[in-house]
């Protein structure tokens, strides 16, 4: 049952304070799985990473006079959790993908209802709350810490591998319409990249003539690309939609963090956030009078936190680690889905993310061959 458990911990951002406790759920159940470390150069690189995480942190932290407590220390281990990415855990994937296409499908059930009790839809028929954040306090982590799961969820549904048609198909239509509930731009983002996807490697369009099948998936995407666009580019108001697309609040988090990134790009400042740095009037956030929690953004977050030292060790090790894998073109569309997610929200402490990135590293083996006849 510690795989169903461990797929229903990851769909539910369940946190308390600044604290993800899915973290610690993951690795208590680690201990009662086999494992090991995989990839000789990538787990090199994931530790020259980790490494480079507590050490920078430390020095920054000290040489800027910033404080550091329990909080700074959580941070540093939060970004120095990647590491795990090298570390392979021997699960049921399978049972894993269907215990999260259920609960995708009952959380869902969740917010629907929770959207039509709470008595924050407009009137009538009008399928529209009248406050963004009607979910805040009801759904730890709301609205924008769903973008990940429910899109990773959605993602396992269509490819109907690890349920039945029918749940896959419920599964899917509840999943979308949770995620226009939430009204977060990077979940309907999400939901948007993985339904265009589908749509255009339809099967039925490969008995259409090739020119007609290729037209189709230009207007596929050229549709799904306009209400990515008009999500975040359309001209704001005071109504619901408008607060909805509105961009100005990250143009202003993102001039901050340029600045706070080039005044000292190499080691960043010690593992702290957006936030911390803003309290502090000697730095660019304070200019700003943003309070922003963070950077909604991931390179942003990672660039602040770590430096670009960091931002590239990160980077190399996750691409060494997918590099080397086998894989099927629907993992590299979700890894591609999630990557583009990562820069619309910031993910660094998120462990919903980081189990899904994981899950699209290391599930193939239990479909593709062993580890060691690969990687031989």
């Amino acid at each position: 049952m510690i795989e169903i458990l461990l797929g229903i911990f990851s769909v539910y951002p369940l946190s308390f304070s600044s604290l993800m406790l899915v973290n610690i759920v993951f690795y208590f159940a680690v201990l009662f799985r086999k494992g090991r470390f995989v990839g000789g150069f990538s787990f090199f690189l994931g530790l020259l990473f980790a490494f480079w995480v507590l050490l920078s942190g430390i020095v920054s932290t000290i040489s800027l006079g910033l404080n550091f407590g329990v909080r700074e220390l959580i941070q540093l281990f939060f970004s120095v959790q990647y590491l795990f990415l090298a570390y392979y855990v021997e699960l049921d994937y399978a049972k894993v993908f269907k215990s999260m296409i259920l609960t995708g499908m009952t959380f869902s059930v969740c917010i629907i209802l929770g959207f039509i009790t709470t008595g924050t839809y407009l009137h009538g028929l009008e399928f529209m709350t009248n406050l963004r954040m009607w979910g805040e306090g009801l759904f730890p982590g709301w609205p924008n810490g769903f973008g990940a799961m429910l899109s990773f969820s959605l993602w396992l549904a269509l490819r109907k591998r690890y349920a039945s048609a029918v749940i896959c198909n419920i599964s899917s239509l509840l999943i979308t319409v949770a995620a226009v509930l939430t009204s977060s731009r990077s979940t309907i983002v999400g939901i948007v990249i993985v339904w265009a996807y589908y749509f255009v490697k339809m099967d039925w369009l490969e008995s259409l003539p090739k020119i007609v099948a290729s037209s189709v998936k230009v207007l596929i995407l050229a549709f799904c690309l306009a209400v990515v666009v008009d999500l975040f580019f359309a001209n704001a108001d005071s109504s619901l939609i408008g607060r909805v697309t509105q961009i100005n609040d990250r143009e202003e988090i993102g001039d901050v963090s340029f600045e706070l990134i080039a005044d000292h790009p190499i080691a960043g400042y010690g593992g702290q956030t957006l936030e911390q740095l803003s309290l502090n009037s000697g730095f660019a956030g304070g200019l700003y009078g943003l309070r922003a929690q963070h950077t909604h953004n991931m390179v942003f977050e990672i660039l602040i936190r770590h430096g670009i030292v960091g931002f590239v060790l990160l980077a190399l090790f996750l691409i060494s680690l997918v590099a080397k894998r086998r894989k099927h073109p629907d993992d590299y569309a979700m890894l591609a889905c999630l990557l583009i997610l990562g820069l619309t929200q910031d993910y660094v402490r998120n462990f919903c993310y980081l189990f899904c990135i994981y899950l699209i590293i290391h599930y193939e083996m239990n479909s593709y061959g062993s580890y060691s006849a690969r990687e031989d």
